[in-house]
């Protein structure tokens, strides 16, 4: 009985088989891979489509479109909503081509230029609301330097042309200061976001730690003197009432029964009192302009004649000056405000109680 012959395959055979099998697989595995890539750029393609400006988008529902004194219009909305930002920079991220420059205005406090650079709205960029200004005793808030916030203004790459919207992190009272110093050196395309962003971040919109950065401009700016009291004039208002006095700070700071930074009890006389919060929603987004139109006659103002705004240092009552403006008012703001009129006024100038 012969013995039975085992003959193995050759080795390369062998390769060749498991060769082939290998490149089979990694052909199957590429297909599903391309496939799925497709997949998920399709849906991430249709999550970024820049969504539709119905033009019920933006929150600014002025009841003149005019300002104060002119038949100009504003040249942009004063109120601007989340969803018509990101519109904006949608469109401009598709056609590359975007004259709008998205700005965070802050208190220069501690953390808060880490926290910009942590995160921010895309292509927006970092400022304070007292860049270039230099604090006295008098004005611990004080106006910039003009030669020095040009400079910065510039820096920001932004020009005569340039949409600046301005948001916060915590109070509107912040982005409205700067909408108000910016307005104050004549830039007139200008506009505050609502809701700042808080209303950003629970709309669910994206954010980035990216650095935006820019070619600086030589854009001149010019000083409007309207948009601003000074002492002299405010002691005039007193004794004439030209100008309606809104003093917006807390209604205790304004009576007398609480003091701020051991500065004189009261308020001027004649002022009314009406809280800068009073003009927002709870999500710190603007009432409507009719509903802020009603706070203000409820509360003595009288609309068809000339409004300004004071608080402690200037900050709070900028929201004042952007509530008017949505409705076609110019309200000029005091800028020493309490924190001034406490240290210099008379005794015969300074109240307590309720008006």
């Amino acid at each position: 009985m012969g013995r039975e012959l085992k003959v193995d395959p050759p080795k390369s055979c062998t390769m060749s088989s498991k060769l082939v099998v290998f490149v089979g697989l990694l052909m199957v595995v590429c297909v599903l891979g391309v496939g799925a890539i497709v997949y998920f750029s399709n849906t991430r393609s249709a999550d970024c489509k820049c969504p539709v400006d119905t033009g019920d988008a933006n929150v600014d529902r002025r009841t003149d479109n005019t300002k104060a004194g002119t038949d100009k219009p504003n040249p942009v909305d004063v109120v601007v909503s989340t969803h018509w930002l990101r519109t904006q920079l949608c469109q401009a991220s598709t056609t590359g081509e975007s004259k709008i420059r998205v700005i965070e205005a802050t208190l220069n406090k501690d953390g808060d230029e880490e926290l910009f650079y942590r995160g921010h709205i895309p292509n927006a960029m970092y400022t304070t609301v007292f860049e270039c200004a230099n604090k006295t005793a008098i004005f611990p808030k004080n106006l910039p330097e003009p030669e020095c916030f040009a400079t910065h203004v510039q820096s920001l790459g932004i020009r005569a042309d340039t949409h600046v919207v301005v948001y916060d992190r915590v109070d509107p009272k912040v982005s409205s200061r700067q909408w108000w110093v910016m307005k104050l050196h004549g830039h007139e395309k200008l506009s505050v976001l609502d809701g700042g962003y808080a209303k950003w971040l629970a709309d669910g919109y994206e954010t980035t730690a990216d650095n935006l950065t820019v070619l600086p401009t030589n854009y001149k700016l010019t000083f409007i003197p309207a948009r601003v009291r000074h002492m002299d004039a405010m002691l005039h208002n007193v004794k004439t009432k030209a100008e309606q006095i809104v003093d917006m700070r807390p209604e205790g700071v304004y009576n007398g029964s609480e003091s701020v930074k051991g500065l004189r009890r009261g308020h001027m006389p004649g002022a009314i009192n009406i809280p800068h919060l009073m003009l927002f929603n709870e999500d710190k987004t603007f009432k409507s302009t009719q509903e802020i139109k009603q706070i203000l006659e409820a509360s003595g103002i009288d609309l068809g004649r000339p409004v300004v705004g004071m608080c402690t240092t200037s900050t709070r009552s900028t929201v004042l000056s952007v509530a008017m403006e949505r409705m076609g008012l110019v309200a000029p703001e005091y800028l020493g405000s309490w924190y001034q009129w406490s240290q210099l006024a008379g005794d015969e100038y300074i109240v307590s109680g309720h008006r």
